[in-house]
């Protein structure tokens, strides 16, 4: 991807265990991390759908030429009046962007994002094992994931991420 890429989504209406539903009718793959947000309390839902501006930009774009850690990543967003994701956004996300290009390889990296991945910055309170979800299509197979990293954890600047704007 590399540049900038502007999505326009339909958020809300459904309930989880019809969300649940979409993701299998849709053949969208799940974790055991990704399972873990969609059951945990943090997860809310938007009862009527609207309109979400989500912009997928990689690390280097938010000024960060040498990447940079979730902390500083969300601070630079913040000066670029990025905003983050609810979790929520995430799953309508995945739901209909099925055209993401294929990962180059299928490798997934221990203390690497993996190739072709979008981490959708996420709103979550309070702390968690899971920092929330990436996007990624592998072999033609869509995925929705959870990850976990720690404070120290760098994004490379190719690393893509997806935040909301207004």
């Amino acid at each position: 991807m590399g540049k900038n890429s502007l999505f326009t989504l339909r958020v809300g209406g459904y309930k989880k265990s019809e969300l649940i539903e979409l993701l299998k009718q849709n053949d969208i793959r799940l974790n055991q991390h990704g399972r873990d947000l969609l059951a945990d309390s943090c997860f809310g839902l938007s009862k009527k759908q609207h309109k979400v501006k989500v912009l997928v930009v990689p690390v280097a774009s938010l000024g960060l030429p040498l990447g940079g850690t979730l902390a500083e990543i969300y601070a630079a967003a913040d000066k670029l009046s990025l905003g983050r994701c609810s979790l929520e956004t995430a799953v309508y996300f995945r739901l209909q962007w099925q055209s993401q290009p294929n990962s180059q390889n299928s490798v997934m990296h221990a203390h690497k994002a993996p190739e072709g991945a979008v981490t959708v910055a996420a709103k979550i309170n309070g702390a968690r094992a899971v920092q929330g979800f990436y996007l990624r299509k592998v072999a033609g197979e869509l995925w929705l994931r959870g990850y976990s990293c720690d404070n120290s954890f760098v994004f490379e600047p190719e690393d893509q991420f997806a935040f909301q704007v207004s």
